[in-house]
């Protein structure tokens, strides 16, 4: 629920400031890539998390993304 909420807040804030769609893409992008960087690089180097939790986690933010994005078409 946390990533569905985080998803439509930041749309209605990047649609309001931006003005257009193509800064809704772009930053749910810059989202999946500092979540990769976060899961994949800085949790394994500080707090030892394994390579399969990485990916849970990564998934859990990335599946309601790629969902929000192909209803919104």
């Amino acid at each position: 629920i946390g990533s569905v909420v985080f998803i439509v807040l930041a749309t209605l804030l990047s649609k309001t400031f931006f003005g257009s769609d193509s800064a809704l893409y772009v930053l749910l992008g810059a989202a999946v890539l500092v979540l990769f960087f976060q899961e994949f690089y800085l949790h394994p180097t500080f707090y030892e998390q394994t390579f399969t939790k990485g990916l849970i986690d990564w998934l859990v933010w990335l599946v309601p993304i790629v969902i929000y994005l192909l209803l919104r078409k």
